[in-house]
């Protein structure tokens, strides 16, 4: 079977030549229209905190704690590990 593919390869050169031609082209137009990204997005995670008026007394430190606690009680339910 590999002898044969050889021996019609090298009996049709012209044609061989042609489809390599061909299948490299098809992979270039196939890398530009690519529509996936290939980098993740590195940006840091953010949290948006809503407050209402009834927290309108605390300050940010007593307000982040108190996100953090959530963020780190979530964590444990979920079963997830602390990094």
């Amino acid at each position: 079977m590999i002898a044969a593919l050889l021996r019609f390869s090298l009996t049709q050169r012209l044609l061989i030549l042609l489809l390599a031609i061909a299948l490299s082209v098809a992979g270039v137009w196939a890398f530009q229209n690519l529509s996936i990204d290939a980098f993740p997005d590195i940006a840091a995670p953010q949290v948006q905190v809503l407050r209402d008026r009834c927290v309108a007394e605390l300050d940010a430190l007593a307000i982040v704690e108190h996100v953090a606690r959530g963020a780190h009680r979530q964590r444990i339910l979920s079963g997830r590990k602390l990094l």
